[in-house]
């Protein structure tokens, strides 16, 4: 019998066939349901390695055994020409032989998908990470078992000069920043922490509100170049002090004394760093006192700017401070970062020329770019590659860039990563905003965040609910307002909407217009829709943008909607302000896709499935 016939024979071909069938759907379910689980990047390589590995076993056992009737039993030889059955030993000569090579092949793929060079990535129009590998070995460790949480508390301005709170802030910051470095910490982030600046309240309280087991406090005075700083590490659940230390020192020392603090508390909770973890620690924050003030200055403007004061004029306000910290330090990649908010709100003001968009477009690729290779946080890294495709002219790599980012167990400050619930990726974006939530409890955005995504992914009563917590940390502000009106919209009571619509100062850039005319079109009252916009419009200005754009899907203006929606496909980044009117419509396509060739174009580079579902009817939005 040839070898081939005897392979038939032994149904070693039948096994190889439904094992690799078997390995597919196995790797294919690991590549889903793994990032989800919080698991890292090498678990796949594992599953893959396992299955290689398996592989020559399963082909040697079916050789050797089959499945009977009355068990597993040897199997038995091929039939001779005088009827006798030989059947070779079970480790015969032939048996070995195959085995080997089988094991040699296997132990060879399964060395060549861990050995295997990286392969280069690029982003076209936008270099991808030249550091990738870099970045990873700086990146903390994902969280361990027994992790102990700790709070940095806003240090007192004991100074008789009030300026001198943003020193006090900085350093602050900086001790944050270096603590976070470490993998035996859960650090709170800014804006919980600082949520408690100026209050007298009981640090135990604090700790219960923050989920923390310690506290760092401190103040400090500063005079002319003599500084006095005082800390203290508190345990939270008793306030039983652990450590506390003061220091009078120069100014020029203050970094020496933010280490010393740092140094304290590792020693104080025992815990040991590796050699990783005190690079990480040396090389975090700012290290230049002018430079985390001004810093510290326009952080304060940027947050009061996604708050109740006047978007673009504050944020640019903003960037004037960030711009004196980065002529102190040019590797500032926060500061870059942060800029680039101002730029990308310029590209989608309908005030703006089109030469202010298209100078716009320069200096946010710019800011991101310098961002991306300045930053020594991998999950933040991923972030930035995020904004920096919605920004250029490929969208290729995009759906590896929001996976990485997804499946990355840091907490990023974002910037446009929401876009990606419009993408497909709403119940993931839920599960994402969870866990910034839990870096930073009492921070609002999150959950307001949250509750879009889980608006698109369809449980509308979940997303009530994270409206009412954020409205809690935010008080009532224009975007919780807002996404509760579309929320209440997706369940179809309109009246309610349009109630809560009254409460959305009718000015604002973003939720103004909708307020007013999305209730009306959305009851099948067009009339009255067209003529609020109108009055809005007579009031406001007619906003050339993806706002103006819904307005006119929704009370069904299909032609003008199409017009607008090519004028903007064809303005500097035209493609990310029209995803952002799909998203903010919710209605599935607000245009016709053939009047949007670059963004259909750059649609098709995802590979993603278009268009989204609709979450809200307009009755007159008929196509």
């Amino acid at each position: 019998m040839s070898f081939f016939a005897e392979l038939k024979r032994r149904k070693v071909i039948r096994v190889a066939v439904v094992y690799a069938a078997t390995a597919f759907a196995v790797l294919e379910a690991a590549d889903i349901m793994l990032p989800l689980m919080g698991v890292p990047v090498w678990g796949i390589n594992l599953v893959f390695a396992l299955i290689v590995l398996g592989f020559p076993i399963a082909l040697v056992l079916a050789w050797a055994l089959e499945l009977t009737p009355d068990g597993l039993k040897r199997t038995g030889g091929a039939a001779t020409q005088t009827g006798e059955n030989t059947a070779p030993a079970l480790l015969g000569r032939r048996t070995v032989l195959v085995s080997a090579l089988l094991v040699a092949l296997g132990l060879g793929l399964g060395a060549g998908w861990f050995l295997k060079p990286s392969a280069p990535e690029s982003i076209a129009a936008v270099d991808s990470s030249s550091n990738a590998e870099a970045a990873a070995e700086e990146q903390p460790s994902p969280p361990v078992a027994g992790q102990q949480s700790i709070a940095v508390l806003p240090f007192v301005n004991m100074s008789a000069d009030p300026e001198q709170a943003y020193f006090a802030d900085g350093l602050s910051e900086e001790l944050l920043n270096v603590l976070a470095q470490v993998r035996a910490f859960r650090v709170v982030g800014r804006t919980s922490s600082f949520a408690f600046k100026g209050q007298n309240i009981d640090l135990r309280e604090i700790g219960e509100r923050l989920g923390v087991d310690h506290l760092l406090e401190g103040s400090v005075r500063r005079s002319g170049d003599r500084l006095r700083v005082t800390a203290q590490l508190i345990r939270a659940s008793d306030g039983t002090h652990l450590w506390s230390d003061s220091y009078e020192r120069k100014l020029a020392d203050v970094f020496a004394i933010q280490d010393d603090i740092a140094g304290n508390v590792l020693r104080a909770l025992e815990v040991v760093l590796d050699e990783r973890e005190q690079e990480r620690m040396r090389i975090a924050g700012v290290r230049d006192v002018e430079a985390f003030i001004a810093y510290q200055k326009g952080l304060e403007l940027f947050e009061q700017a996604h708050g109740a004061l006047p978007l673009l004029p504050t944020l640019l306000r903003a960037n004037e401070y960030f711009d004196r910290a980065i002529a102190r330090v040019p590797e500032l990649g926060a500061a870059h970062f942060l800029k680039a908010d101002y730029y990308s709100h310029i590209l989608l003001s309908p005030r703006a020329s089109e030469e202010e968009r298209a100078s716009a477009l320069q200096a946010v690729r710019a800011a991101l770019d310098v961002a991306h290779e300045s930053t020594h946080d991998a999950a933040q890294r991923a972030a930035i590659d995020v904004d920096r495709i919605l920004f250029s002219d490929n969208w290729t790599h995009l759906v590896d860039r929001i996976e990485r980012v997804l499946a990355h167990p840091g907490c990023p400050q974002l910037l446009w990563m929401e876009v990606a619930m419009t993408l497909g990726y709403a119940s993931e974006m839920v599960l994402f905003y969870d866990r910034l939530a839990s870096c930073d409890p009492l921070s609002a955005l999150p959950r307001a965040d949250s509750a879009r995504a889980l608006t698109i992914a369809g449980d509308v009563p979940a997303a009530l609910v994270a409206l009412s917590e954020a409205e809690r940390a935010l008080g009532e502000h224009s975007m919780t307002l807002g996404n509760n009106q579309w929320a209440l919209l997706a369940l179809g009571r309109h009246e309610e909407a349009r109630a809560l619509g009254k409460r959305i100062p009718p000015d604002d850039d973003i939720f103004g217009l909708a307020a007013q005319v999305a209730p009306l079109a959305a009851a099948g009252r067009i009339d009255d829709a067209r003529a609020a916009m109108s009055s809005w419009q007579a009031l406001h200005g007619q906003p050339e943008n993806d706002k103006n754009l819904i307005m006119l899907a929704a009370t069904g203006q299909r032609d003008r909607a199409n017009a607008l929606a090519t004028q903007l496909d064809a303005a500097p980044a035209g493609p990310m302000m029209l995803l952002l009117a799909v998203q903010g419509c919710g209605c599935g396509l607000p245009f016709d896709m053939a009047a949007t060739p670059n963004f259909a174009r750059r649609i098709d580079e995802t590979g993603l499935p278009w268009p989204p579902p609709a979450i809200v009817r307009y009755p007159a939005k008929d196509w």
